[in-house]
């Protein structure tokens, strides 16, 4: 087979396409995440032997972005130092 088409899936949107035309592929992509996301990667093949399109789908990988959390953390924290005083 080969790879006729890879695309990189963040929260249901294309960010990036790639067309390697080889059997195999490697890719290294940087990407800002401001708020909790999901990536995922489809991709398509093409088989040499039947000339027919193989189609494959990665489960999503959820990204939570943590300062969220410390910010929240922060705040009470804040108010639970100031009751003391």
């Amino acid at each position: 087979s080969v790879l006729v088409s890879v695309e990189v899936i963040k929260n249901g949107q294309v960010i990036h396409v790639a067309e390697p035309m080889t059997p195999t592929f490697e890719l290294e992509l940087e990407d800002v995440a401001k708020k909790d996301c999901y990536y995922r990667v489809q991709v398509t093949a093409m088989d040499i032997l039947d000339n027919k399109p193989r189609f494959a789908y990665s489960n999503p990988v959820f990204v939570k972005r943590a300062d969220k959390k410390i910010k929240k953390w922060k705040k009470k924290l804040k108010r639970y130092l100031h009751q003391d005083s």
